[in-house]
């Protein structure tokens, strides 16, 4: 997902994903206002994973806000953490090899893939899964074992909200 400067350099990185294997669905935000939700949303359920490419700062960033938009309206879509990758936190330098290092870049994109890509139980040293009531509480429960089985030393972390007000923190 990116907008601007930074989508040549997401093309290009996509299309090098692409001869690694890794098929990457890039979003062009034409419009920062209002922003594309639906197409986000759509491409994060297809795909499953969603990074953020933007050459502004990560603080306050508009990635920050497409983050906190997916995880409002589709966090249970997604197989991977939200990856982001953004300017350095500086201001950009007006020498252009300074530049060149501050903001995204090509190689950057590419070497995110991977992480993204195949972000999976075996290769996360502890899991935080959110389980709500309803259908997708027994599937998070099952998620859960099977992490065990794999890494009986992993660290997981169960918060359960049964409503606003009562928050249950359990250490398996």
């Amino acid at each position: 997902i990116t907008y601007g400067g930074s989508l040549h350099k997401t093309l290009e990185a996509a299309s090098q994903l692409e001869k690694t294997g890794i098929s990457a669905e890039v979003i062009d935000l034409r419009t920062l206002r209002p922003l594309d939700d639906e197409t986000i949303m759509t491409s994060l359920r297809k795909t499953r994973r969603a990074l953020i490419v933007d050459e502004g700062w990560r603080s306050g960033s508009l990635s920050a806000e497409i983050g906190m938009r997916i995880v409002e309206q589709a966090f249970f879509d997604l197989d991977a953490p939200i990856a982001r990758i953004c300017a350095a936190e500086a201001p950009i330098p007006y020498s252009r090899h300074l530049e060149h290092a501050a903001i995204p870049q090509v190689e950057t994109i590419v070497a995110a893939g991977p992480d993204v890509f195949n972000h999976n139980l075996e290769t996360v040293p502890s899991l935080y899964l959110t389980v709500r009531p309803g259908a997708r509480y027994f599937a998070s429960l099952r998620l859960l074992q099977r992490a065990k089985e794999i890494d009986p030393d992993m660290a997981i972390v169960v918060v359960t909200a049964a409503s606003a007000v009562f928050i249950s923190v359990e250490f398996c």
